[in-house]
């Protein structure tokens, strides 16, 4: 049977994931939530490259439902109807035990017509975690709830010792409650380890976690020169988590001179006059991002063909 997965990038929704694909059905859509508030995934805090990148390591193709949490329901209803008509007749969860879970995803495929699927559901909570281990899948915890857990934790891979150490702290060792969450980077479904990178830790009310980017390799479409006097010359006004202290995994050197300046107001980029008239882009970030490369060459073609 065909279906999608509902897909937080972390250890329950990928061990599901892995007992669909080994009991033979045949996933045909990853779909992710994104907080279009904070520009990163739902509770994991992933970044819309680095999902990207997942999907392309699990040869799975990705829809990213960016939405409000107003609209969470009724988007994830959207995406389940494209999955339906890529010929999905169910959506895998990772739930374990939480009704209240159980009753929102049932009642989201319900809606549009495809059978929910919970591979985990009502299997000891130390037994699904200490299963993904021993599986062989790669693990790195993302967010902690700082209530119940140091924030040392962030960062470390979860191991059979890791998971005795959170459990001693008195908090749920497979973390169903929401003590803590991780990135999935590697496994026995992946095609190839991905690697990714930590942004600067955060603190939002109870919750401690670093954004979770991937790293992007030089090539002919991207060049991240670190060792440049002026790295990072610019700060993205539009990424509230960078900074000019951050790790710019992201900033793209290869149009150190943005080459659409002389083109005027008609570049694309944050600009601005001075009061002499001098197109002044101090504050633009276009340039180097790396998702703007095929934009700038596509106006250079236009205005060279």
């Amino acid at each position: 049977m065909k279906f999608a997965s509902s897909y937080s990038g972390g250890k329950e929704s990928v061990l599901a994931l892995y007992r669909a694909i080994k009991k033979g059905h045949t996933p045909v859509l990853l779909i992710t939530v994104y907080n279009t508030d904070t520009g990163r995934s739902y509770s994991h805090g992933i970044d819309e490259g680095l999902l990207e990148k997942i999907s392309q390591a699990l040869e799975i193709p990705l829809l990213i439902v960016k939405t409000s949490g107003e609209d969470y329901a009724k988007n994830f209803e959207k995406a389940l109807l494209k999955a339906k008509e890529m010929g999905a007749e169910a959506c895998v969860f990772g739930d374990i035990d939480i009704e209240g879970h159980l009753t929102w995803c049932s009642e989201r495929c319900e809606n549009v017509g495809i059978t929910p699927m919970f591979p985990l559901w009502g299997e000891e909570r130390e037994h699904v975690v200490m299963e993904f281990i021993e599986s062989g899948f790669v693990a790195n915890i993302s967010v902690i709830n700082t209530k119940i857990l140091s924030t040392d934790y962030l960062g470390q891979r979860l191991t059979e010792g890791v998971v005795r150490s959170i459990a001693s702290c008195g908090a749920d060792s497979c973390g169903e409650n929401g003590e803590y969450h991780t990135l999935v980077s590697d496994g026995p479904i992946f095609k190839y380890k991905v690697d990714f990178k930590y942004g600067e830790q955060l603190v939002e009310d109870d919750y401690a976690f670093l954004p979770l980017k991937a790293c992007v390799s030089n090539s002919h479409r991207f060049f991240n020169n670190r060792d440049c006097k002026y790295f990072p010359c610019h700060k993205d006004e539009n990424n509230p988590h960078d900074s000019q202290q951050g790790n710019h995994w992201y900033m793209n050197c290869l149009f150190c001179y943005c080459p659409l300046y002389s083109i005027g107001e008609e570049c694309g980029g944050k600009f601005a006059f001075n009061d002499e008239g001098v197109k002044c882009c101090k504050n633009c970030y276009f340039p180097h991002k790396p998702e703007s490369y095929d934009v700038i060459v596509k106006k250079l073609m236009e205005r060279t063909c």
